[in-house]
């Protein structure tokens, strides 16, 4: 006996869910915290697409987000504030009770 395969409904449209997990999902979920796990990640995601593993609209928007982490890190690198730990830079203003810590 065939088993068939696990069936989604994505937008309207009906999707076969592949039993085995997606590299580009393994790598996203373990966290790019590094030039090498994004350039990995991407390189997966890649991969997946072309074998259908991912449907589109999960990939672009996946590497979406993964453009505006690359743009983060960017501005934290051109104008963030140097501390112990590198540059950080505060992407949402500090009310004044959190500034003088209490």
């Amino acid at each position: 006996m065939v088993k068939k395969p696990d069936r989604q409904v994505e937008n309207g449209k009906e999707v076969v869910a592949d039993k085995k997990k997606v590299r580009s999902v393994e790598i996203a979920s373990s966290g790019i915290r590094t030039a090498e796990a994004g350039g990995l990640f991407c390189e997966a995601m890649i991969r997946d697409i072309l074998e259908d593993s991912v449907p589109y609209q999960r990939a672009n928007a996946a590497l979406r987000a993964y453009g505006s982490l690359l743009r983060t890190v960017d501005m934290n690198q051109r104008y963030g504030k140097e501390n112990q730990h590198g540059k950080s830079l505060d992407l949402l203003p500090q009310k004044n009770s959190e500034r003088s810590g209490s």
